[in-house]
């Protein structure tokens, strides 16, 4: 990886109905892209940024209520390039994916 490797640990709750979990393996400084075009987003449309559904599954989606609602629903932890490695081992990626994951992340942007 190029800059610094970070884990996002996604956990969303969706009105007390279900929860959703994911692990995203990328860089702060995809991270950071990611924050920025969802903090866009927000700040040009508030209302359609609440409104928006991002699916999974077949008939699931959560919602973020607002830029600080998605942010909360990540926690992000700086690990090491040997971490990167056995990480990628296990999730089975390639050596030359520098983003890659299980389970559902999903954030405003992803896709525009």
């Amino acid at each position: 990886m190029n800059t610094v490797p970070v884990i996002i640990l996604f956990d969303k709750d969706y009105a007390d109905e279900f929860s959703v979990y994911g692990i995203r393996v990328t860089t702060l400084e995809k991270w950071a892209a990611i924050k920025m075009i969802a903090k866009d987003l927000y700040d040009s449309n508030p209302k359609k940024f609440a409104n928006e559904e991002y699916y999974f599954g077949t008939n699931e989606a959560i919602m973020f209520d607002s830029y600080d609602d998605f942010v909360r629903s990540c926690k992000v932890i700086k690990i090491t390039e040997a971490e990167v490695v056995f990480l990628r081992s296990i999730f089975n990626a390639q050596h030359d994916q520098d983003t890659f994951g299980f389970g559902c992340f999903k954030y405003p942007g992803m896709y525009e």
